[in-house]
């Protein structure tokens, strides 16, 4: 990072998993609409919308541009970024091992963690994997009879990081680049 990018919390305290979004602004348009946001607290399972209920999108998109042409276009960049992904998960599944998209997840979820250690069940990584939970518990046992990870009751931990990387699949830095345009990079997880 060039200096022009931190990553500040609601609050004005560093925070490491503040908005990414809000993050990724340059400091002067973020300092413009610091006085616009709410803090809003989620908790797990908070739903946000349903599908069926009516939403104003165009009344957002016209108060978001009237708010900043800035924050406009990186939410722009973040919904094609997701799109991106969404469409390399898919084509992964058809296109790579059980081994190497965990490797892939296991390493995606870090970086979004901002740590080497985090809360994952073997049910939910088989959902993200679209394989049966007992594959997810062979291939975790592998990497971990290999020393890239530890997996213990819903807890993984990357033990060695570029042991790890080498099982990825190529989706892995597609998807890595792709977020890296958008969202600021923090420092590899601790």
């Amino acid at each position: 990072m060039d200096g022009s990018y931190d990553s500040y919390g609601l609050d004005g305290s560093y925070d490491p998993v503040s908005n990414g979004i809000l993050a990724a602004l340059p400091k002067p348009a973020r300092e413009h609409l610091r006085p616009h946001w709410e803090p809003v607290e989620l908790s797990a399972g908070d739903v946000l919308y349903r599908p069926g209920e009516r939403t104003d999108a165009d009344q957002f998109r016209h108060e978001i541009a009237l708010l900043d042409g800035q924050l406009q276009q990186g939410l722009q960049r973040f919904t094609q970024s997701m799109f991106t992904q969404l469409a390399r998960n898919a084509a992964c599944i058809r296109s790579h091992r059980t081994h190497q998209r965990c490797a892939r997840r296991l390493s995606m979820t870090a970086d979004r963690m901002h740590s080497e250690r985090f809360d994952l069940t073997q049910k939910f990584l088989a959902q993200m994997l679209a394989v049966r939970r007992s594959s997810v518990s062979e291939v975790a046992g592998a990497l971990a009879a290999e020393g890239c990870i530890q997996y213990s009751r819903g807890t993984s931990t990357i033990l060695e990081r570029d042991r790890l990387q080498a099982h990825v699949c190529s989706c892995y830095q597609v998807i890595r680049e792709t977020l890296d345009t958008v969202l600021p990079r923090h420092k590899d997880p601790v």
